[in-house]
């Protein structure tokens, strides 16, 4: 079943998106119909963060770490 929808969107929006869809031999309904279908199977496929990532993410931000340093690291942990 199709229903329909009214947009309100700036002009020079909706010129652009008549062009694409022209170049790319589509209809404006398609598109829109195409990027809210993408945008549910997005949603439904995002990652959950675990609860430890999320305690520790963040945490070495402005560190001064180089790639040196984590070479360094890994050569003296597997010596």
């Amino acid at each position: 079943m199709n229903s329909k929808l009214t947009l309100l969107l700036d002009d020079d929006v909706i010129k652009k998106a008549k062009d694409y869809s022209k170049s790319n031999e589509t209809s404006l309904s398609k598109l829109v119909e195409e990027y809210f279908k993408a945008l549910s199977v997005q949603q439904t496929h995002k990652v959950k963060t675990s609860t430890i990532v999320s305690e520790i993410a963040g945490i070495l931000k402005g560190a001064k770490i180089s790639e040196d340093d984590y070479t360094d690291y890994l050569i003296e942990k597997y010596k």
